[in-house]
């Protein structure tokens, strides 16, 4: 395709050009300079064309230049064709599929009327054209030479469902693990629910519902890790039990397996501490409902290799997701801000301030929000809220951190949330 389009182009520039066109944009002469300007001039020399036995004898200095109409119509679009030609290449090499690119060669037709007569010169010698075939697939999975096959996911809850979602609807194999098999069962029903839904909103392509359950085998056993690459952990927000689930799936993982920890407060480094592979710990902090959210907030521990990160980007990659990465710190970015947040708006409802609707209808109408703190605490659940504001002040031993009464008492009521239908709001049909 690079071929056909330099071909397409040398039609109604020399080749010269080209390549200085190309040599400038590589070395930071760009052409935006030369766009700004209302009227960009062109200095493309005009090509020798001989003369035929018929034509008259050029000047007294010899051939003269001939420009023909075709040419002068390229030198007035000489920007344009410069941007379209430069984006083009560019591209297509960062895109490496080449799709798009002949509907890209179509849009340089109209700033040409035709293609310019060819001169009466002797055909030059050119190279045979050589179809160059791209590999396909996901680049993210296979031009790096990270070969990520089969992925564990520690914990059946909300998020665990919905990175396990993710994952198999991407093409990886999953190993979804919990400790009970009614967990289990409601999570196979939820995701199922989940993957006819996305496929009812977003009607595309893609793995049937069946082939995407294909890709999870549900399971109590840890034993199923023996030959994964990477392990994703969304178990409950108390370092107890985090311990104790990583250093019982240490022993069983392959030496080069990676593990991700999908918490919301807990350091990584200390995470780390408790496997015999603290190098090949990090942090991913996927956000609710994790196939929605593009967007996933990378942790760097302490011990945490370059290596690692960038097969963890790759993995995400693979996902359709993007990642900033950040250095480990407790609550790291996202939550050390948010929790501060609901906390505190949890306070106002407490104080008797303003009613939870209020307080969220002011953060979505005069913040543009697109939910208030309190919806928010809903979805992530009440819980996982308390739990990572306890995480906060038990780091940083600071008051401004300390949870609210009123969020400790909803939480030993049982209102957790959308998760089982009450929270600051009631949601029936969860419920149901």
């Amino acid at each position: 395709m690079i071929c056909h389009l330099i071909v397409t182009f040398h039609s109604i520039m020399p080749g010269q050009e080209i390549s200085r066109v190309l040599q400038e944009y590589r070395y930071g002469s760009c052409f935006r300079a030369t766009l700004s300007k209302p009227n960009p001039v062109c200095k493309i020399r005009p090509r020798r064309m001989e003369h035929r036995d018929s034509d008259p004898v050029g000047g007294p200095n010899g051939p003269e230049f001939v420009t023909s109409r075709d040419e002068r119509l390229a030198s007035e679009n000489f920007a344009a064709l410069c941007q379209l030609f430069v984006d083009c290449v560019f591209l297509a090499w960062h895109d490496r599929k080449f799709r798009w690119l002949p509907g890209l060669v179509c849009a340089a037709a109209p700033l040409t009327t035709q293609r310019r007569t060819k001169p009466a010169t002797q055909p030059r010698n050119r190279r045979p054209r050589v179809k160059k075939f791209c590999r396909r697939g996901n680049p993210s999975r296979r031009e790096s030479g990270m070969e990520l096959q089969v992925v564990g996911v520690i914990g059946a809850g909300v998020m665990g469902v919905g990175v396990a979602q993710n994952l198999a609807q991407s093409g990886f194999h999953v190993r979804l693990i919990d400790v009970g098999r009614a967990q289990l069962d409601k999570a196979r029903s939820v995701i199922r629910q989940n993957i006819r839904l996305d496929k009812m909103l977003k009607k595309s392509g893609g793995l049937s519902t069946d082939a995407a359950l294909g890709n999870i085998e549900f399971s109590t056993d840890f034993s199923t890790l023996n030959d994964v690459d990477f392990v994703i952990e969304n178990i409950i927000e108390k370092w107890p039990v985090k311990q104790e689930v990583y250093q019982m799936m240490d022993p069983v993982c392959p030496p080069h397996a990676i593990f991700a920890a999908n918490t919301s407060a807990i350091s990584i480094t200390r995470i780390a501490s408790a496997t015999s592979r603290p190098t090949k710990v990090l942090g991913m902090h996927f956000m609710n409902p994790v196939p929605m959210k593009n967007m996933v907030e990378v942790i760097r521990g302490y011990h945490t290799t370059e290596e690692t990160i960038e097969t963890a980007k790759h993995l995400l990659a693979g996902m359709g997701k993007e990642c900033v990465v950040v250095n480990d710190s407790p609550g790291f970015v996202s939550n050390r801000v948010l929790m501060l947040t609901v906390n505190e708006a949890v306070f106002l409802v407490h104080d008797r301030v303003a009613e939870p609707a209020e307080i969220d209808r002011i953060f979505r109408e005069c913040f543009g929000h697109k939910m208030g703190p309190l919806e928010t605490a809903d979805l992530i659940g009440l819980d996982t809220v308390l739990y990572s504001i306890e995480v906060l002040y038990e780091s940083f031993n600071d008051d401004k951190y300390r949870p609210c009464p009123l969020l400790k008492k909803m939480v030993d009521a049982g209102l957790h949330g959308r998760k089982n239908g009450r929270g600051f709001y009631s949601y029936s049909e969860v419920a149901a």
